[in-house]
């Protein structure tokens, strides 16, 4: 089968978002080989969760909003093309039975990533991950990185600085200091929290936390913990450029050979690249 795309420059999101639907009275495996995916922006999948009222993703290894690869029969989702060129067919070799249904499933490599999840007091969902890994960058890298798909009483996303905003956001590799801007954008106004559903891979210890610059408060981003706040509508410095993901890996030092003894100054080389790092951080306001 060969689903229809289009790609208009000048609509929304700079084109390329086609609405699609499942047309076989079986699953379909966006994973399958029976998949031709032809620039398929972030290999990614939207499917609307009408318990939550928000739009999930899944991007060939994580899903979230429990968006998975699996797309049931006559399910509808939309796809985005990357440009004119973007293409899309189904043969049978992309029907599935498995009736999968997971959180964040991982694909066979092992990504450090964290998933973050807000809810409102009036059960209001929307979750964002980020993830860590050298083929990526710290831009938007549209064979990896999943755009934003915003249509909830609440949306979390995380914000790259060209302002386009991520649902699964791709970075370069853990390594010194990385700092993430979280996007709340919410249509209901009062008590939220956050919660770390999904934190995994991250070199032993790595150092990740949320900061609340509104309040310049931190949370450590571990599974278990939650931070609260509140959401005011008149108020934008509540919501607006409120929060960053602060992730600090270790820096490793091999001391073989090296003799130091008690109140000896000795001196550790570093590269470049660490250096840069942790210069940047330093200057942070």
């Amino acid at each position: 089968m060969n689903f229809d795309l289009s790609f208009t420059p000048t609509s929304i999101g700079g084109g390329g978002w086609n609405h699609l639907a499942n047309p076989y009275p079986s699953e379909l495996d966006w994973n399958s080989g029976g998949f031709g995916k032809t620039n398929i922006a972030g290999d990614a999948i939207y499917i609307w969760n009408p318990v939550i009222q928000n739009y999930g993703t899944y991007n060939g290894s994580i899903g979230t909003l429990g968006v998975t690869q699996y797309i049931a029969s006559g399910q509808a989702f939309f796809v985005k093309a990357q440009d004119a060129s973007g293409d899309l067919t189904a043969s049978e070799q992309a029907k599935s039975s498995a009736n999968g249904n997971s959180f964040m499933r991982l694909s066979n490599d092992l990504i450090a990533q964290v998933g973050l999840r807000i809810t409102s007091d009036k059960n209001h969902i929307d979750e964002t991950v980020v993830t860590f890994m050298p083929d990526a960058t710290d831009q938007y890298d549209w064979e990896l990185d999943a755009l934003k798909f915003s249509a909830g009483w609440v949306n979390l996303a995380s914000k790259l600085d060209n302002d386009k905003l991520m649902a699964i956001n791709a970075m370069g590799a853990p390594r010194g200091v990385k700092n993430v801007n979280i996007d709340v954008n919410p249509y209901y106004y009062g008590k939220y929290t956050f919660t770390f559903p999904e934190v995994s891979n991250f070199e032993e210890q790595s150092i990740l936390k949320l900061h609340d610059n509104f309040l310049n408060k931190s949370v450590s981003a571990i599974p278990g913990a939650k931070y609260d706040f509140t959401v005011i509508q008149n108020n934008p410095s509540t919501f607006h450029e409120r929060f960053e993901l602060q992730l600090v890996s270790p820096v490793k030092i091999n001391m073989e050979d090296l003799e130091v003894r008690a109140g000896q100054e000795f001196v550790v080389p570093v590269t470049a690249d660490q250096f840069a790092d942790v210069l940047n951080s330093c200057r942070r306001p």
